[in-house]
Formats: structure tokens, C-alpha cells, sequence
């Protein structure tokens, strides 16, 4: 029954992504220069402890945080430089992004906290 309500959660949250407004950008580098105009200045390190804010050295659970938008890149050179940025608010006001790759070469822990937080 776990694995079966895990796999419904994770269908349910694919479809909830592609709602998001994603790919409003060509590059890596301009979504992070327009998201930082934005306020969006934190950079977020994840790891088995939680979400480490690496300007402010605060950690964060998955309930602390939501997903605002996302936005996927393809690389020129192959698959493994696919790479989603997740545009991030915490419930007090930090806000920044999270970057990792994408499909077969995405980092299992990261993934499965990005499934935790919540969407908004």
C-alpha cells in the first residue's frame, strides 16, 4: 500500500509541475539573473538533513518551503546536462533556488525532497 499511495503521489505532483509556468527561459544563467532581480538571491544545498541555505547557513524541511515555479533546461552536448532550477519561498520570506539534473542523471535525495515541498 506504501509504495502504491507513493506512486500515486508522484503522478499526482508530475501532473501539478506541468501546471507550473515553466521554461520561461533559454539558459541556466538567465533564469538566475532575472529570478535574483526578482529577490530570489538564496542558493539552497540539499542533503539527507534538509535544505541548507548557503548565504544564511539556516536549514529547512520540505514543510518549510514551497515551489513557486520551475523551469527545465536541455544541454547541447547530451542528456546529462539536463537540469530543472526550482524557484524557492520559505515560510519566513527566504527566498532562492534549488538546481538539479534532470531525468536520468537527477540526484535521488534531492528528488525526493522536491517531492515534500509543497506547490504552490
Amino acid at each position: 500500500d506504501n509504495l502504491n499511495t507513493l506512486a500515486s503521489k508522484r503522478r499526482r505532483k508530475m501532473v501539478r509541475l506541468s501546471d507550473l509556468h515553466a521554461n520561461q527561459y533559454d539558459t541556466l544563467v538567465e533564469a538566475t539573473m532575472d529570478l535574483y532581480k526578482k529577490g530570489y538571491v538564496h542558493n539552497f544545498q540539499i542533503n539527507e538533513n534538509g535544505a541548507l541555505c548557503l548565504e544564511t547557513d539556516t536549514w529547512y524541511q520540505a514543510k518549510d518551503m514551497s515551489i513557486i515555479e520551475y523551469h527545465r533546461f536541455e544541454g547541447n552536448t547530451g542528456p546529462q546536462d539536463m537540469s530543472i532550477l526550482y524557484v524557492i519561498e520559505c515560510k519566513d520570506g527566504t527566498k532562492g533556488s534549488i538546481v538539479d539534473a534532470y531525468g536520468t542523471y537527477n540526484t535521488a535525495f534531492i528528488s525526493e525532497f522536491m517531492d515534500e515541498v509543497e506547490l504552490l
